[in-house]
Order: C-alpha cells, then sequence, then structure tokens
C-alpha cells in the first residue's frame, strides 16, 4: 500500500517506544512517505496541494494520522496543522487515536468533524466512540516491537521491578492511586519517593524508580528515567515487573514489553486483560485493595519453575498476538474494506 503518514518525527522521543515502533513497522510493510515536524519536507504553510507535490510516491493510497499528530496538552488546539483538513484530502483516512485520557472531547469533534473513515485505538470502548462520531471504530491494542529483545533468557539480577510514573500529573483523574499504594506498602517513603525498603521486603533485590507528582523532587533525584537500552536490559533481568492500568483503564505497552522480556507480569484484576492475555496463564494478578500482593510475590519469587512456565508461556503468546508487525498487518485488513 501507498501511505501519507502524518506525524512528527520520533526517534528520539524518550518516553515511550510504541509511537516509533508504528511508524517503523509501517515502514517495513508499506510504501510511505512521512510528513510532520522533523521530517525534511515539513513546512507549517502547506497545504495538501503542496504535500502532494513534496510526495516521491506515485498516486499514494491512504492518509495514516499517527499516534501523535493531534496535540494531547491542555490548552493548546489539538490540530497540528490546520491547513491539512482531513476531510479535503482526496484520499481515505485513518487516524490512530492516543492517549484517550486527554482532549478526548476535542479528539472525537475533530474525527466528527472530518468524516474520518477509521479510528484505530487502545482503548476498549471502541463501540463508544464509534457511536459518538459516527466514524467505523476499531480497538487497536499496545504491542510490542520482538527485534528488541533477546531470543534466549537473560540471567535474572533482579527479584521484582517497577519503573515509571506513579500517577498521571497532568490527568490524575484518570488513573487509580494503586501504584502509589503499592510503593508505600513496600517502602518507607517520604511523600510519594520511596527512601527505604521495609525490613520485612529486604531479602528481595527490589528495583524501584518512580517518577514523583513533584517536580521538585524529580529534579533532586537525577536519574529517575532510564534511557531507551536501559529500560529494556532491566526488562529481561527482572524475575517480575509491576504492571498496572494506565489512565482510562488502559493496558498499556510495558505489559506486553515485559512478556517478551520473559518477566512474570504482576498485575491489578481487571476485565481489562479479556482477549488480550489470561491471568494464570500468561500473568499474575492481585487485589485492587493488595491484601494478597505479598503472598503472591513471595509465592512466585520462590517456585522457578511456575514462574518460568508463566512466562515462557507469555513469551510464546506475545511473539504470536501481540508485535507491532502483527497490528500493521491488522491495520492493512481494516483499510482493504474501506
Amino acid at each position: 500500500m501507498r501511505i501519507i503518514c502524518l506525524s512528527p518525527r520520533m526517534e528520539n522521543y524518550p518516553w515511550a517506544f510504541y509511537q516509533q515502533d508504528t511508524l517503523a513497522e509501517l515502514a517495513r510493510q508499506h510504501e510511505v512517505f512521512f510528513y510532520g515536524p522533523g521530517f525534511a519536507a515539513y513546512d507549517t504553510n502547506d497545504g495538501w496541494k503542496e504535500l502532494f507535490a513534496k510526495c516521491p510516491i506515485r498516486e499514494p493510497e491512504l492518509i495514516l494520522l499517527a499516534h501523535w499528530w493531534l496535540r494531547d496538552r491542555p490548552g493548546e488546539p489539538i490540530d497540528r496543522h490546520p491547513k491539512l483538513r482531513p476531510s479535503e484530502s482526496g484520499l481515505p483516512v485513518v487516524l490512530i487515536l492516543n492517549k484517550e485520557y486527554a482532549n478526548l472531547e476535542e479528539k472525537l469533534r475533530y474525527i466528527r468533524t472530518n468524516q474520518i473513515n477509521l479510528i484505530l485505538t487502545h482503548h476498549h470502548d471502541a463501540d463508544k466512540y464509534q457511536q459518538e462520531t459516527g466514524c467505523r471504530c476499531s480497538f487497536w491494542p499496545f504491542a510490542v516491537d520482538m527485534r528488541k529483545f533477546p531470543d534466549q533468557p537473560a540471567v535474572k539480577r533482579y527479584d521484582m521491578t517497577f519503573t515509571g510514573t506513579l500517577r498521571n500529573k497532568v490527568w490524575p483523574e484518570s488513573q487509580s492511586d494503586i501504584r502509589l499504594r503499592i510503593q508505600r506498602r513496600l517502602f518507607h517513603c517520604f511523600l510519594d519517593s520511596p527512601i527505604l525498603l521495609r525490613r520485612r521486603f529486604r531479602k528481595w533485590n527490589v528495583f524501584w524508580i518512580s517518577q514523583s507528582r513533584y517536580p521538585w523532587i524529580n529534579r533532586i533525584k537525577k536519574g529517575w528515567h532510564l534511557g531507551a537500552n536501559s529500560y529494556l536490559r532491566l526488562l529481561t533481568e527482572s524475575r517480575a515487573v509491576i504492571n498496572c492500568l494506565s489512565p482510562v483503564q488502559l493496558v498499556g505497552s510495558r505489559y506486553f514489553e515485559s512478556m517478551a522480556a520473559r518477566a512474570l507480569v504482576l498485575c491489578e484484576e481487571s476485565e481489562r486483560y479479556d482477549g488480550l492475555f489470561s491471568p494464570a496463564d500468561h500473568c499474575v494478578t492481585f487485589k485492587a485493595d493488595l491484601s494478597d500482593l505479598i503472598e503472591i510475590v513471595e509465592f512466585y519469587l520462590s517456585n522457578e519453575g511456575t514462574r518460568s512456565a508463566i512466562t515462557q508461556r507469555a513469551y510464546e503468546h506475545v511473539r504470536t498476538f501481540h508485535t507491532w508487525e502483527r497490528r500493521i498487518q491488522e491495520l492493512t485488513a481494516l483499510v482493504a474494506d474501506l
């Protein structure tokens, strides 16, 4: 397929992989012209006439608005380039709806106004978005690039790992406080910064690096954010990784990355995993009140055979069903029906 993909350049974006992984796999499977901030051809004054004149692809068939084409920050207009109205392109348009907790009403209004042909969403409310916009919408879960993970299991250095945000700072009402509560259960804390592992758990080698909700704490805690290579190596060297739902109960990419790293996914109980992976087969769940968390961690760290069987099943499952290669194939099949 011949595709014009509207997106900022994402190779150096440090906070997540999924945006760039999607663009890279799209280019592997299709002929793609990338256009947006950071790409050489981009000009904020261009309309469709100028864009098509710059496009090296003969007779493009599809416009794809990738993850970051619409802005997420509160108070900013979501339309990154008003001169490129999708409804005026003359081609079918697919939009990847990103961060469904951020400016959702404005994004859905943009979709309705521009008569988007197909919405891909990582959120389970695809039917709701379809009803609200009148545009076709398909659930398109997060995934993983298996090329980033070793074929053979790595030596495990850490018993349990967590990295990342404790609770979304911009949209806190969209996310539960379960990550904060887990941290408090395991650590003596100052505000929301872990200070010392509680005595009972010091037998475990725990890697825990969290982003505080307080900017001044993050400035003091240098190194709270891991680079891509360090993060991926950490997952492969971990026996178990704490995974919790993202804002609006999104099943984020870390679930799949942990499985690809052959780390045991320890996650809160949720119906949101239905159709993606199965508790006990591919992950281990704990109650939202954390009443069984410590018992579960004790058991699976002490029973390597049981843990390894789950992580191997999860690895095979994610390799088969949850790669970006498969997601782009799914996109291709959906576009064929437009």
